[in-house]
């Protein structure tokens, strides 16, 4: 799926000329396809205890734009991921505060990679339960938030 974004990621900058914020994985299949100068790898932190601390999409979308040097920099901003994932990834780069858009008139990929070093992300079954979970989770945080439900 990586690389089925990535060839997508090529496509959609050689038609735009716009630079790639890309997670580090993604980044990684791009390669040379995009200039350096163009590319921003997105990587993970690591704590101090040298644990990986996964990348939400929120974390992606908020790290691109302090690559970018700011929200107005961005611009209108096309977001990329896998077909089940695309609409929240659009809604979470929105809620962050970028002009984030689907590409119109692509297909998202929609193949699952069972080496995935995401659990929940080798094959749809699985990545569709923690889809519905992480959707109920942010509805809840919102509830919480009084943004819904005042007491």
């Amino acid at each position: 799926m990586n690389g089925q974004l990535a060839d997508l990621t090529v496509e959609l900058h050689k038609k735009t000329g716009k630079p790639v914020y890309a997670q580090w994985e993604i980044a990684q299949q791009i390669g040379d396809r995009v200039a350096e100068d163009m590319l921003f790898p997105i990587y993970p932190t690591v704590n101090e205890g040298g644990e990986l601390i996964y990348l939400n999409t929120t974390g992606v979308a908020l790290d691109a734009v302090k690559q970018a040097g700011g929200f107005e920099k961005m611009g209108k901003t096309i977001v990329l991921a896998f077909y089940e994932h695309s609409l929240r990834a659009v809604n979470t780069a929105r809620e962050a505060g970028l002009e984030a858009f689907a590409p119109a008139g692509y297909e998202m990929p929609s193949d699952y990679d069972a080496e995935s070093g995401q659990p929940w992300t080798r094959d749809r079954n699985t990545f569709m339960l923690y889809e519905v979970r992480t959707r109920a989770n942010a509805k809840r945080a919102e509830i919480n938030d009084g943004k819904i439900y005042k007491k």
